[in-house]
């Protein structure tokens, strides 16, 4: 089978990154375009340390450093993996997501026509 698409879940955790490395090889071999999903958890959102924050302007504070060094995470993840498929001549597309994974990947893979998901 000849792979055109493949789209990749990963988020850079140590078993992410051996998919990375799987994805790549695949296509790097078939000449096949990159798809990089990464969702991060809804969870976050509502992540503002209430439980222990004893005032709202430190809640606030707390709140938008999480969302802070999500987006820097984040970004710092396409930039790795879009850096990587420039040096292979791999075609990459990310899309960030927020929600729950296993729904972000069946949503992503509904929207296109990937022939493999890693």
């Amino acid at each position: 089978m000849k792979l055109k698409k493949v789209i990749l879940a990963s988020h850079a955790s140590p078993g992410a990154r051996a998919a990375e490395d799987a994805a790549f090889k695949l296509c790097a071999d078939n000449n096949a375009s990159l798809y990089h999903l990464l969702v991060v958890p809804d969870f976050w959102k509502g992540m503002m340390g209430d439980d222990w924050l004893n005032n709202a302007v430190t809640q606030i504070r707390f709140g938008n450093y999480v969302e802070n060094q999500l987006v820097q995470e984040t970004a710092t993840e396409i930039e790795r993996l879009a850096k990587r498929a420039k040096a292979k001549g791999i075609a990459y597309t990310d899309d960030v997501r927020i929600g729950k994974p296993a729904l972000c990947l069946i949503d992503a893979c509904g929207k296109d026509n990937f022939d493999l998901c890693v």
